[in-house]
This record gives structure tokens, C-alpha cells and sequence, in this order.
């Protein structure tokens, strides 16, 4: 009965329309549907063994093996961070790789095609390892100079700010989601390369029609929360998959905690987020960096190379926000902008938008997969968030780095909601801005404005042009989420995400 409810897919829409409720749930096609249920006959769990099995012998061993053989030989030539291939990287990456395999192969929530898919994607992520550690070399004589990192919370506002300043492409180098998904095409594009970075997302978003015809209305589903656009700046974590050898939101997002400690004997998600991982991945983000700069700098020999050098990398990642002090240990020289909103308001659409990324993966009722869980653990992540920006904030108390909040006086909030005539509520930074998210949607270029002469005192700010830009990009991309939620669908109270240490110190 169940293997004719999965080939149905009956069971699967009964279970969204009981507890995930998500608008427009993509489809699988019957051939995926086939193998979840059935493994060929052989059973979806040892269709999958075997087939991860294979994939380790033929694939992930032989892309391991040029890995660590990269990692000895940049060793050996001393050109990049130790970090990135010392004995301890070399151990980790192996350790990692097999507890990846571990996890993904014991995962009870996990159906048969995600297990597979998802071990697979660990071989495209060692061969970019492998080829972007040795472009490192090349490039290690480049300085990253004064980075700006968004490292708010989900769901505040960051996305939109950061998609739009990297509009303006005389001031920011950023990335694109292009870029992340195709870094060795077969070298990476310099950000000034128009034709050339046009077909590159063309390319990429073939790659992603590939999700859509096996699931179909994936796209649409993650669009109605947050929208994935190959030809726009996106976050940095998807760096990290390179980094680590395989997927690292991924693995995060749809691997559960308590799966994940079947196999992992260092405690589960740790690894992934411990200082140790953070400092290492953050040398990897400072080679990506000089090596976009290097081959910016050969497409662009006639350019001024002083002006080019010194152009900043606007970077975003809520995830910033739990590794401060190992991004400034990598950076010391970053600038820092966060926005803010109340837990309470942000908590059930960041839950309901991983609900949406893992819904075709997961065999609904799993360990893990229901909203009641995931409330639980973005719970957690959220409580880890917040208590790391608390921290960092308290620790540079009358610093460059403590809370410089932009918000408005009462009169001004009364007036006209004019951010260009409001007054700041604290001592300007040079290194740091904070701004609340109900202060920031009212007048969005503006605020961007304020963070152009705040953070750079010394430079023009955004250009009327480039302004234009900014408000025609705004008006067609407003916020477009149609998926319903609220806090009750997660099992969660307002006490539950009241925060309040939080809300009075950024609120």
C-alpha cells in the first residue's frame, strides 16, 4: 500500500495538505516516483547503496585523489593559505567525504533519487575544489581590499539590498548565482565581461530546467518565497561547496540533526559550523576573491589597475552572522552591514522557504520533514543567530564595530518617512550600519545612499544613473511571496521567539 501511495504520489499530497501547506507543491514526475518506490525492484534503499556505492569507486574516490594531490602540491609551493591545504585540510576533507556518504546513505528521511542526486553532486563539487586550488596559485600576489559583508538574518530585507547595490558595478565586484554554479567553464568570467557572463547564465539556467523537468513547479514554488535567478548577485555559501567537497547548505537543510549524528561521530551538524570550519572556509572565500580579481585584471590589461584594485567585494550570508570574528580574522579590514526585523515576523516565512527547498527530497512524515520539527530547528538556528550578533555587538561596545543603528526621530517618522532628511539615533561608523527593516523598505535607495557615505566618507555616492537603477530593479521586483503562513503551523508561540535582548538592542 505505501510503494502505490508513493507511485501515486497520494501520500505526499495528503501530508502537505495536513502539515506543510505549501502553495503550488511541485510535482515529481512518474519515473522519479518509480524509483523512490520501487529501487528497480530491488528496494529504494539498496537501489540507492548500490548506486552510492558505485558512484564512490568510479566518481568521488578518483576526484578525492586530484583533490588532495592539488592540496599537497600548493603545500609544497607555499603561494595560498596554509588553511586550504595543510595535513589537518587534507584529513578533514577526507573525513568529510566519508561522513557525507554515511549521512546521505543512512538518511531515513531522504527518498532514493534525492540520496543520489545529492552524493553526485559531491563529484562537481571536488572538481571545482581541485580546479580552483590550483587558479589559486596564480593569483595569490592579489590584495582584497576593505570587503563589505550583508550579514543579517533571513528573511530582513538583505536579499533585495544586496541584489541592488551590485547593480552599481563601478563601486561592487559581487557575484553571481552563475558564477557559484559554473566557476570552471572553463575559467572563471570576470565580472566585466558582458557577452561572455550573458552566456554563462544562459548556460546555467539550462542546468536549472533540469530540476524543473523532473520536479515539475519547482521553480515556481521557490520563486513565491524566494526567487533564484542565475544572472544576479547571490549568497556566498555556495562557495562553501567547493571548499568542503560537497554540498554545504545542502547538507544542512536536508539532512536533520538527528540523522545526521547516525553517522558523523563528531557530534552532526558541528563540523560544518565550528569555528575551525569557519576560519577554513573563509580563507577559501579570500582565494575565490583574488583569483576573480586576477583574471579581471588579464581581461582588462588597458584598465587603471590602481582603480581596479581597490574596487570592494560586496558579499551577503546570514550565516556571516555566527562567524564574525573569524571573518574579521580573515578580513580585518571588512565593513559591516546589518539589517534587522523581529524574530517573531521573520520566523515563519525563513521556516516555510526551507520547507519549500527540501519538499521534493523528503519522504513526507520523516524524521525531520515536519513543520512541528523544522519549527524546532529553525528555532535553533535562529536563537544561534541572534545570540551571535548580541555577543560581537557587546564585545566592540564603542568601537567601529559596535551597533551603529540608522533609524528615524519621531518627527521624522511622523512627517514624510524621508530617510535622505531623517537624523541617525547613534555615532556614525565607518566600519559598520545597522538599520531596522521597517526603516529600510520605506525608502530603499536612500538607505543605500546613507550606507554609500557612511561606509566610504570619501567617495561619491551612487550616480542618478545608477539610482534609476536602483528604483526600476525595486519596482519590478517587490516582494512576490504567495506562500500563506503563520506562526501556529509550526507549533511556536510569540514567547517562543520573543528574543528580547534581540529586539531592544536592534529593534
Amino acid at each position: 500500500m505505501q510503494t502505490l501511495d508513493t507511485l501515486s504520489d497520494k501520500s505526499r499530497q495528503a501530508f502537505n495538505n495536513d502539515d506543510w501547506r505549501v502553495d503550488g507543491l511541485p510535482r515529481i514526475i512518474f519515473p522519479i516516483r518509480f524509483i523512490n518506490a520501487t529501487g528497480f525492484g530491488l528496494g529504494p534503499q539498496l537501489f540507492a547503496s548500490i548506486c552510492l556505492f558505485f558512484i564512490e569507486i568510479l566518481l568521488v574516490r578518483p576526484a578525492l585523489q586530484k583533490s588532495l594531490h592539488q592540496m599537497e602540491q600548493a603545500e609544497k609551493n607555499g603561494k595560498i593559505s596554509y588553511l586550504l591545504c595543510n595535513g589537518q585540510a587534507r584529513h578533514d576533507m577526507k573525513e568529510r567525504l566519508q561522513n557525507y556518504k554515511k549521512d546521505v546513505n543512512n538518511c531515513s528521511s531522504l527518498t532514493c533519487v534525492a540520496k543520489i542526486m545529492n552524493y553526485m553532486a559531491a563529484v562537481k563539487c571536488l572538481r571545482n575544489h581541485q580546479g580552483l586550488l590550483a587558479l589559486g596559485e596564480d593569483a595569490h600576489h592579489e590584495k582584497v581590499i576593505t570587503p563589505i559583508f550583508i550579514a543579517s538574518l533571513p528573511r530582513t530585507g538583505s536579499t533585495i539590498l544586496h541584489r541592488v547595490m551590485a547593480l552599481d558595478r563601478n563601486r561592487w565586484r559581487s557575484f553571481d548565482f552563475c558564477d557559484q554554479m559554473l566557476p570552471l567553464s572553463p575559467a572563471p568570467i570576470p565580472r566585466n565581461n558582458e557577452n561572455a557572463r550573458a552566456q554563462l547564465a544562459k548556460t546555467a539556467s539550462k542546468l536549472m530546467k533540469g530540476m524543473e523537468l523532473m520536479y515539475p513547479g519547482w521553480h515556481a514554488c521557490l520563486a513565491s518565497v524566494h526567487a533564484l535567478e542565475v544572472d544576479q548577485a547571490n549568497e556566498d555559501h555556495v562557495w562553501y561547496n567547493s571548499a568542503l567537497g560537497h554540498p554545504y547548505v545542502g547538507t544542512l537543510m536536508l539532512l536533520h540533526r538527528e540523522e545526521r549524528e547516525k553517522a558523523n561521530t563528531n557530534g552532526g551538524v558541528s563540523p560544518l559550523n565550528s569555528k575551525e570550519c569557519a576560519r577554513y572556509r573563509y580563507a577559501w572565500i579570500d582565494m575565490i576573491l583574488r583569483i576573480y580579481q586576477h583574471f579581471e585584471r588579464k581581461d582588462l590589461p588597458s584598465k587603471n589597475e590602481k582603480t581596479e584594485e581597490y574596487l570592494p567585494w560586496l558579499m551577503k550570508d546570514p550565516r556571516h552572522a555566527s562567524f564574525l570574528p573569524e571573518l574579521l580574522s580573515q578580513f580585518p579590514d571588512a565593513k559591516l552591514i546589518f539589517t534587522h526585523r523581529l524574530p517573531v515576523d521573520l520566523f515563519p516565512s525563513v521556516t516555510k522557504l526551507l520547507i519549500c527547498n527540501t519538499c521534493t527530497f523528503h519522504t513526507p512524515g520523516s524524521i525531520g520533514t515536519t513543520s512541528e520539527e523544522w519549527g524546532k530547528e529553525i528555532l535553533i538556528r535562529t536563537k544561534f543567530l541572534c545570540d551571535s550578533l548580541i555577543s560581537f555587538t557587546k564585545d566592540h561596545e564603542g568601537s567601529d564595530l559596535g551597533c551603529s543603528k540608522f533609524t528615524y526621530n519621531k518627527e521624522d517618522e511622523t512627517s514624510n518617512h524621508n530617510i535622505k532628511n531623517s537624523s541617525i539615533s547613534t555615532l556614525k561608523s565607518t566600519r559598520r550600519f545597522d538599520i531596522r527593516f521597517e526603516d529600510f523598505v520605506l525608502d530603499i535607495p536612500a538607505v543605500i545612499q546613507k550606507i554609500y557615505t557612511q561606509l566610504f566618507p570619501d567617495q561619491p555616492g551612487p550616480t542618478d544613473e545608477v539610482l534609476n537603477k536602483f528604483k526600476s530593479y525595486i519596482q519590478q521586483n517587490r516582494s512576490k511571496s504567495t506562500q500563506r503562513y503563520k506562526l501556529e503551523d509550526f507549533h511556536l508561540s510569540k514567547d517562543d521567539l520573543a528574543f528580547p535582548v534581540y529586539v531592544n538592542l536592534f529593534c
